[in-house]
C-alpha cells in the first residue's frame, strides 16, 4: 500500500483532536522516527554504543544499527498509526518498551531493572491507550466519518 497525500493529511489533522500528552507525543515521534531512520542510514554518522563511539561501518557490523533501524521503524508505525487512529499502532506503541530490551540486548546492557521498567512501561501505555477516556474518545472518532 503506497502512502498517499491523503492519508499523511488524515493522520496530520487527526493529531489536533488527540488528548494533549498523546498529541505531542505522537507528533514528535511522526517526524523524528523517519529522521532518524535515514541519520542512521548515513554512513558518515558516528555511533555511540554503551560508551563506545563507532564508525558507521561498525555500527552496522555489529549488528546495532539493523536493530535500531528496525526498533525507529516500529516507533514511526506506532506514531502514524496512532495518528490514523489504527488499534495496530496502539499496540506496536505497547510493545516498544519489550523492543528497547532487544536493543539493550544486543548492547549487552540488560539487567532484571531495565526488564522491570520495561515491563512497567508497556503495562502503563495499554492502560493509557487503551482505557484512558480521552484516549477512548479520540479512537472513537473514527466510527464518525
Amino acid at each position: 500500500m503506497f502512502v498517499t497525500w491523503s492519508y499523511i493529511n488524515k493522520a496530520v489533522s487527526n493529531t489536533a483532536t488527540m488528548p494533549e500528552v498523546l498529541r505531542l507525543t505522537v507528533r514528535a515521534a511522526m517526524v523524528t522516527g523517519p529522521i532518524l531512520i535515514v541519520l542512521a542510514l548515513l554512513p558518515m554518522v558516528p555511533w555511540n554504543i554503551n560508551g563506545k563511539l563507532m564508525s558507521g561501518r561498525e555500527a552496522w557490523a555489529s549488528g546495532f544499527a539493523p536493530l535500531l533501524i528496525a526498533w525507529l521503524l516500529l516507533v514511526s508505525f506506532a506514531a502514524w498509526g496512532i495518528a490514523l487512529r489504527s488499534s495496530r499502532g496502539r499496540w506496536v506503541a505497547v510493545a516498544l518498551p519489550v523492543a528497547s530490551l532487544v536493543l539493550a540486548v544486543r548492547a549487552a546492557s540488560v539487567d532484571v531493572v531495565d526488564v522491570a521498567v520495561s515491563t512497567g512501561m508497556a503495562a502503563l501505555m495499554y492502560g493509557y491507550l487503551f482505557h484512558a477516556p480521552a484516549v477512548r474518545r479520540y479512537f472513537a472518532g473514527e466510527a464518525e466519518k
